[in-house]
């Protein structure tokens, strides 16, 4: 697929070519690749994101991804967001403009990112949402199975720390597990 060396690090026109690449190969449909090369700075944060990709799904049942690229060649992942997963499980009243699940700047390799997003194409990733009366949407989390787990690890993107393993995506009493179609 075209993706530069893994010992490289990452560029803005570099993660983009590899996020079209990948849209490109996966044939994806209504999905909107949405970029930004200037993003606004943060004068609260801790680093300075120089690119931002987000993969926009038309529809709730497939997943939302958006990445960013710090200036210091690090690579966040914003898996979904609340306001999203309120509106798929009917959940009214509330603002949730946060991520259901991700993380802040790491290194990631090439082949790591695109294991990820592979991942996330094809469905094989899910949030686990939990609900209180009268509270609404309290906890969310992502899970994948053990198979897809060691798939990105056998890739070189560490997901333990972010990414729950489970057996089966079976929802439980204290949870929703939500899956998504493929893209």
């Amino acid at each position: 697929m075209g993706v530069p060396n893994d010992d490289e690090e990452m560029s803005p026109e570099q993660l983009r070519k590899v996020l079209a690449s990948c849209l490109q190969e996966k044939q994806t449909t209504g999905i909107r690749f949405i970029e930004t090369t200037n993003p606004e700075e943060d004068p609260y944060s801790r680093y300075t994101v120089a690119y931002e990709a987000v993969l926009e799904p038309n529809t709730l049942d497939k997943a939302r991804i958006e990445i960013w690229l710090t200036t210091e060649g690090a690579i966040a992942i914003g898996l979904e967001t609340k306001n999203r997963i309120a509106d798929r499980l009917g959940i009214k009243g509330g603002q949730y403009k946060i991520f259901a699940a991700g993380h802040e700047p790491t290194d990631v390799t090439k082949c790591g990112l695109l294991a990820l997003l592979n991942v996330v194409a094809e469905g094989k990733i899910a949030i686990s949402a939990t609900c209180l009366p009268l509270l609404g949407l309290v906890k969310t989390k992502a899970v994948l199975l053990h198979d897809t787990d060691t798939f990105l690890a056998a890739n070189g993107y560490n997901a333990r720390w972010w990414l729950t393993a489970v057996g089966d995506f079976e929802s439980d009493a204290s949870s929703t597990v939500l899956r998504f179609t493929p893209w």
